[in-house]
């Protein structure tokens, strides 16, 4: 079953996502309205087997989270345990923080923020469907995991412009996990991440492929740090301001 719903605050964010009566399939529309958003929001309702958050564009539907007291928009929006999410047509203000999720795919959005994707599996199994879910492959520009590859953690960043702006010093402004590819994406750092923009773990079995895309590290960051992957690749993008490095793969 699957269920779409129009939301102009965050209250009704709220209401929908803890519905214990919530469709499998759940859409979230954000049309043009800038939504301000004071309070943690985490997303983990096991009902929720797919979840899309779409905006009708990036200029004009807006979630702003934003912590008064600190006057920065330094709130978490946490994804747990939702096996397929797509995110779309948008501008977030704030931290996205995805824990134990499948496939994930983030396009055409503006990300002023810090961006986690920690360690995904299902429930701590491996999910069947192995491959980003074919009801996203408009134009099969979402076709990147072969089917017979055994993995089970899949991100797809397209048309991602990114903009690091942690809340307090950490290490990286992004972290990610599982098989990523990345294409047509700009991303910034910034001096409060003391090392990289990006940081990308692949434990010697996850990929990661970046293609059309640049990377500004404000002189202040390692623009891509790439551990343990079991390949990468990079092709037709920039790199300045900062430099990369890789350990394996």
């Amino acid at each position: 079953n699957s269920y779409s719903i129009t939301i102009t605050n965050e209250k009704e964010l709220i209401n929908i996502i803890n519905n214990d009566k919530v469709s499998n399939e759940l859409e979230i529309k954000i049309n043009d309205i800038k939504i301000d958003i004071f309070n943690e929001i985490a997303i983990e309702n096991e009902n929720i087997k797919k979840l899309t958050i779409r905006g009708s564009s990036k200029n004009i539907s807006i979630l702003n989270f934003f912590n008064t007291s600190h006057n920065k928009n330094n709130i978490k929006f946490i994804f747990k345990s939702i096996p397929k999410i797509y995110i779309s047509h948008l501008t977030i203000n704030g931290n996205l923080h995805f824990f134990k999720n499948s496939n994930i795919i983030i396009e055409d959005v503006n990300l002023n923020g810090t961006l986690d994707i920690d360690k995904i599996t299902y429930n701590g199994l491996s999910v069947s469907n192995n491959y980003i879910d074919n009801d996203y492959n408009q134009n099969n520009i979402y076709r990147i995991i072969d089917k017979k590859e055994n993995s089970d953690v899949n991100i797809l960043l397209q048309n991602f412009i990114f903009k690091g702006l942690p809340n307090t010093s950490r290490e990286s402004c992004i972290n990610l996990y599982g098989n990523v590819v990345i294409e047509q994406s700009e991303f910034y750092g910034n001096p409060e991440c003391t090392d990289s923009i990006l940081q990308f773990y692949g434990k010697n079995e996850y990929k990661i492929t970046i293609k059309d895309s640049k990377f500004d590290g404000v002189y202040s960051n390692n623009c891509l740090f790439i551990y343990e992957a079991q390949d990468s690749s990079i092709e037709f993008s920039t790199f300045e301001k900062g430099y990369a490095s890789q350990i394996g793969g």
